[in-house]
């Protein structure tokens, strides 16, 4: 697929995403499901966020962290996001076993985008430490 037509399709399916999140999760979740399989950072994180949550979709943690890992993979726009969340994941030993080394790493990539809550955390894991 030629990278316009992928864009284009990228384009369509968050039009219709953020269109319809309010009103139908049904339309909301298919088509962030065809998000994911275009390797769209912003539809994987959340597809990933709806996974952790089970908005829309049923809860699966697991599939929460293959969408945050492939969405930071990425390291698209929401990279942050992305990190930060399997940062968490890390932390809590939630689908994955609890490591803080890992969390700090992925608590650092997205501290050094700029994310905040990421910043605290990391302040947080050096006073239990």
């Amino acid at each position: 697929m030629s990278n316009l037509i992928r864009r284009i399709r990228v384009f369509f399916h968050h039009w219709v995403v953020v269109g319809f999140e309010n009103h139908t999760d049904r339309i909301a979740v298919r088509h962030l499901f065809k998000l994911a399989e275009l390797n769209d950072d912003w539809g994987l994180l959340d597809l990933g966020v709806r996974y952790e949550d089970g908005h829309g979709v049923e809860k699966d943690i697991e599939k929460a962290f293959d969408c945050y890992t492939r969405s930071a993979e990425l390291q698209g726009g929401v990279f942050q996001y992305a990190a930060f969340n399997l940062a968490r994941l890390y932390h809590a030993g939630l689908s994955v076993p609890a490591c803080e080394d890992t969390a700090r790493y992925w608590y650092l990539q997205s501290a050094q985008e700029g994310n905040k809550n990421a910043k605290e955390a990391l302040d947080q894991l050096g006073r239990e430490i």
